[in-house]
């Protein structure tokens, strides 16, 4: 404590004589099991945190809820597909909204000429306005 006097409390033959204090000591098997009942704990908490997968097998429909996702019939007089849809589910529209986005398919629907025939249309617009 303050090592104000010579005369030790406790000395090593004391602590050999009392049979209390070998008693307290735990034995060296007893760590060993504590340290490996530990490592089994920590590695099966760290072994719940690995992804995992499941598998099934059944039979069934699959529903896709968002409508992109979904095979859709729409009856139209030229063949296309449906590229994007514009609105959802239970969404209000307005009259002149896009509803989708709807691209051809077949090649021979396109028009290889459609920029100038539509700068003509234009054009010839523009004259019939100036000639009034």
């Amino acid at each position: 404590m303050l090592n104000v006097s010579k005369n030790k409390m406790y000395s090593q033959t004391e602590e050999n004589r009392l049979q209390t204090l070998k008693t307290l000591v735990t034995p060296q098997y007893g760590k060993i099991l504590a340290k490996w009942l530990v490592g089994i704990l920590a590695l099966t908490f760290l072994i719940m945190f690995v992804p995992w997968q499941q598998n099934i097998n059944g039979y069934g429909k699959v529903t896709a809820f968002h409508p992109s996702n979904r095979p859709q019939n729409v009856q139209t007089t030229i063949a296309g597909r449906i590229e994007s849809w514009k609105v959802r589910e239970g969404q209000y529209v307005h009259a002149g909204d896009t509803l989708m986005v709807i691209s051809e398919i077949k090649d021979k629907f396109f028009d290889p000429q459609l920029l100038p025939r539509t700068q003509e249309q234009l054009f010839a617009k523009e004259n019939s306005l100036n000639a009034k």
